[in-house]
C-alpha cells in the first residue's frame, strides 16, 4: 500500500525517530561511563589486604571487555526502553485526530488503508528504534573492548546463558532482536493507548508506566513480570516461549483495542 511507503518514510526519516536514538545512546553512554568510574573507583579505593595495587589496575581495566560495558550501559537503557520505542511514531494517530486529517481519509474511504498503516508503521518504527540503538551500541563496546575475561555479571541456568559466555557478539545480537520485537510491541500499546485519550504526554508514557507497574507488581506477588523481556539474563527458568507469550498478550490487546476504538466501533474520531 502507498500510504504504508509514505508513513515509513515519515516515521524513519522523523526527527522523533532522531531523537529516540539519541535519547538511546545517551542513556547507554551514562551507563557506561558512571557505572565504570564508580566501580573503579571503588577498587582503587579498597584497603582489602590481599589486593595489590596491580591486581587493582587489572580489575579496572577489566572493566572495560565488552560483555561489563554491555551490562553497565544496559544499567538506563533498558529503564527507559518502553519510552524510547514510543517517541518516532506512537502518537501520529492521536495528532492527525486533533488536526482532523484522519476525518479527511474517511471522505476519502481510505480509512481502512489508513488504520492499518497506523498499525505496521508505528511497530516498524518502534522495533528499529531499539535495533538501530543496539547496533550502534554493540559496535561501541566492541570498539572499547579490553578482552575476553568477562566479570561474573551472568546468571547461570538462564535463557541464552551458555551463550553469551561463549559468543558474546551473538548474545548480544540475539537480544538487540528480542527487545526490538519488545519495542515494536509497546509502540502498538501506546498506540492503543493514543486513541483512548487525547493528551499527547499521556499516550507517550502510559506504556513505559504500564511496564514499570507490571514490573513493581510482579515483583510485589511473585508472578511472571514485564521485566522478563529485556532482562531475561537475570531470570532463572524464562525461555523463549515466556517472553513470546507475553509480547504476543500485550500485542493482540492493544491491537484489539485500537481497531475497536477507531475502526470496529464505528467511532471514526
Amino acid at each position: 500500500m502507498n500510504i504504508v511507503k509514505v508513513d515509513l518514510k515519515r516515521a524513519i526519516l522523523s526527527r522523533n525517530m532522531i531523537a529516540s536514538i539519541i535519547l538511546g545512546l545517551v542513556s547507554i553512554l551514562a551507563g557506561m561511563l558512571m557505572e565504570p568510574l564508580k566501580s573503579a573507583l571503588r577498587l582503587y579505593l579498597s584497603n582489602a589486604p590481599d589486593l595489590t595495587y596491580a591486581a587493582k589496575l587489572h580489575l579496572i581495566g577489566n572493566s572495560l571487555n565488552k560483555a561489563t560495558l554491555w551490562n553497565f550501559g544496559n544499567y538506563f537503557y533498558t529503564v527507559l526502553m518502553p519510552l524510547i520505542c514510543c517517541i518516532p511514531y506512537t502518537v501520529s494517530y492521536l495528532s492527525d485526530k486533533k488536526s482532523g486529517f484522519n476525518k479527511t481519509l474517511i471522505i476519502r474511504s481510505n480509512y481502512k488503508n489508513y488504520i492499518y498503516s497506523r498499525i505496521i508503521t508505528t511497530f516498524i518504527s518502534g522495533f528499529l528504534s531499539i535495533f538501530i540503538i543496539s547496533m550502534i551500541y554493540i559496535a561501541i563496546i566492541n570498539l572499547v573492548d579490553s578482552g575476553e575475561e568477562f566479570r561474573s555479571i551472568f546468571y547461570n541456568n538462564t535463557f541464552l546463558s551458555s551463550l553469551n559466555k561463549n559468543n558474546f557478539n551473538l548474545f548480544a545480537f540475539v537480544y538487540s532482536i528480542i527487545t526490538s520485537f519488545m519495542g515494536g510491541t509497546y509502540a502498538i500499546m501506546g498506540l492503543a493507548i493514543s486513541s483512548l485519550v487525547d493528551n499527547t504526554l499521556v499516550a507517550l508514557v502510559s506504556p513505559f508506566t504500564i511496564y514499570y507497574l507490571g514490573a513493581y507488581i510482579g515483583n510485589r506477588i511473585k508472578i511472571i513480570n514485564p521485566l522478563i523481556v529485556n532482562h531475561f539474563y537475570t531470570y532463572e527458568g524464562i525461555n523463549l516461549y515466556h517472553i513470546f507469550i507475553q509480547l504476543a498478550i500485550l500485542f493482540v490487546l492493544s491491537i484489539t483495542v485500537f481497531l475497536y476504538k477507531t475502526y470496529w466501533g464505528n467511532s471514526y474520531e
